[in-house]
């Protein structure tokens, strides 16, 4: 008896998921030049709609599948999108987005913790690296840090914790987690005393936060498609 060959599986990207990576470079590239030019419009608009596109690429590559890691993942996308969005509309918005990101990480936190066993907290030789960043983001912030010196250690334990905790959903997701923390880690270094260079990191700590998130939402949605 003659068995029929199997069909070949078609590996084309879906038409939604090309559109949206292409939109998703697009309203990048646009924004860091819109920084880099200082054009102060464009780039409120262009970082108010990176994340959406980011959260559009989850929802479609997760291929209709809704798991924990699914959910919370959106959870952090959607308040790392009101810390772009509501601090621009405020007088000192500062406060308010440092309070919307440590919800967005305290939702990666726990999004990647069931798998942590994957993760480098299992190998502790690797974990070095994240501490020593996580207090260098303390050190740099602590002294114009003032009341919120609290919040700011809270917040790098939050960070260093979810970049550690991302590598368990594999490598891309892993370098997710590290581009975040390189992210939030210029910004503290912009919170110096200018001298000649901090002022100009908007563009590299910009690229850095979107590459970060487009990473993680590619690694979550594999995960939750069992790939």
């Amino acid at each position: 008896m003659t068995e029929t060959p199997a069909a070949p599986t078609d590996t084309r990207p879906e038409p939604a998921l090309v559109a949206i990576v292409i939109a998703f470079v697009v309203i990048v590239s646009v924004h860091l030049v819109a920084l880099g030019f200082d054009d102060d419009n464009t780039a409120v608009l262009t970082k108010i709609l990176i994340v959406p596109t980011v959260i559009g690429y989850l929802w479609v590559a997760s291929k209709g599948v809704r798991t924990r890691l699914f959910w919370l993942m959106l959870a952090g996308l959607g308040f790392s999108w009101l810390g772009d969005t509501i601090p621009e509309f405020l007088d000192d918005g500062f406060v308010v987005m440092v309070g919307l990101f440590a919800c967005a990480q305290i939702a990666y936190v726990m999004a990647f913790w069931p798998y942590r066993a994957e993760s480098l907290l299992n190998h502790r030789i690797w974990l070095a690296p994240y501490a020593i960043a996580a207090i260098t983001v303390i050190a740099l912030c602590a002294p114009s840090a003032g009341a919120l010196l609290v919040p700011v250690i809270v917040y790098a334990v939050l960070l260093m914790s979810s970049a550690v905790l991302s590598t368990g959903l594999g490598v891309v997701a892993g370098i997710g987690g590290a581009l975040f923390l390189v992210s939030d880690g210029m910004i503290a270094v912009r919170e110096l005393p200018d001298w000649g260079w901090t002022s100009h990191l908007a563009v590299p700590i910009m690229a850095t936060y979107a590459l970060a998130q487009g990473a993680l939402a590619v690694g979550a949605s594999r995960r939750v498609r069992g790939d």
